[in-house]
């Protein structure tokens, strides 16, 4: 990550500035030849996505499917936060649901046929 100087005020500005240049350059096809979208996003070494057009994504985790485990090691979770790093909702094996979020942790959910431990997920209504 590149350091930055100056407050983000100051950087959100910049990058406006260069979004609008950008999009009316675009709009008056204008744009020089090899010119591309001036916000660049630079590689994440946290696991990020985007989601388009969903209604309903879960995010699971299993122990060892070859080995039964006596303590659980993993488990899902999810933590819904604000722009101010407040947390509005978590959801884990402590607190199973946040109707408010769509969020649900579900446990022990496979055939007992198919499985060796319980798995958990969280489920995320979108809509």
């Amino acid at each position: 990550m590149k350091d930055q100087e100056g407050t983000l005020d100051e950087f959100e500005q910049n990058e406006k500035l260069l979004w609008d240049e950008y999009i009316d350059k675009f709009e008056r096809d204008a744009l020089d030849e090899g010119e591309t979208n001036p916000i660049v996003f630079e590689d994440n070494h946290l696991f990020s996505f985007d989601l388009n057009n969903l209604n309903r994504v879960s995010f699971g985790v299993s122990d060892n499917p070859f080995y039964k485990n006596f303590t659980e090691k993993y488990y899902p979770e999810v933590v819904v936060i604000d722009k101010e790093a407040k947390v509005l909702a978590r959801v884990n094996p402590n607190c199973k649901l946040s109707s408010e979020f769509g969020l649900e942790f579900i446990d022990d959910f496979r055939d007992p046929k198919l499985k060796i431990n319980d798995d958990k997920k969280v489920k995320i209504v979108l809509s």
